[in-house]
């Protein structure tokens, strides 16, 4: 009767032991699993906000130009023993203020018409570089470097330039072109309406080239 009394506690603090030690592995793996996910969603947070970071670092870095460009300034041509012994060319490589209007497409592509004092008129094209901002906490301006072509009333120009910001709005437009300048002109037979009545038609013909350079302010919306 004692053995058997024994035996029965001896079973019942067996299984006691066994369910304890079952309660403990399950009660102990969902801490592990909410470990696990604390730490992907951390991760996740660092990586949302290292590419928020990087998104808010281009938008400061590479800024939308404006669509529509206004300028006034002044045109050089270099003065030379060449240009000054030219007939044909009369006002057209004459130092005059000009007027310059124009569109950005696409954010680097710049379409307009550049017109001066003495009816000389150009049509331009620009092709900008990416807009880097160079704004700063003692700085507001930024660079915009680009090429442009010109052709226009017997001259073309090839031109490097840029347009230095004071502000969102305004910019001093700094640029060096190497133009071509040639004509001709009729000088020997009289004609009427471009048909020869006496003598032959012959031409004289002059061609110049030289730098040209400029400087604007222009404003930008």
């Amino acid at each position: 009767m004692k053995l058997i009394i024994f035996l029965t506690l001896f079973l019942f603090s067996t299984i006691g032991l066994a369910n304890n030690s079952y309660a403990g592995t399950l009660n102990s793996k969902p801490d592990l699993e909410i470990e696990i996910d604390e730490s992907n969603f951390e991760f996740d947070n660092q990586l949302f906000s290292n590419f928020n970071n990087r998104r808010s670092f281009n938008k400061k870095r590479f800024k939308k130009r404006k669509n529509f460009v206004i300028g006034a300034g002044y045109n050089y041509y270099l003065n030379s023993k060449e240009k000054e012994n030219l007939s044909l060319v009369s006002t057209k490589l004459n130092n005059y203020p000009c007027l310059n209007i124009g569109s950005i497409l696409f954010d680097h592509f710049y379409v307009g018409i550049e017109y001066s004092s003495r009816e000389v008129g150009f049509f331009e094209a620009r092709i900008y570089t990416p807009n880097v901002d160079n704004f700063s906490s003692s700085s507001s301006s930024s660079i915009n470097l680009y090429l442009s072509a010109k052709a226009g009333d017997d001259i073309e120009k090839y031109a490097v330039g840029y347009d230095y910001f004071i502000n969102e709005n305004f910019s001093i437009n700094t640029e060096v072109a190497y133009y071509f300048w040639s004509d001709r002109d009729l000088i020997y037979g009289a004609h009427i309406g471009g048909i020869v009545i006496i003598g032959p038609l012959e031409y004289y013909s002059e061609n110049h080239s030289d730098l040209q350079f400029s400087m604007k302010i222009q404003f930008h919306f």
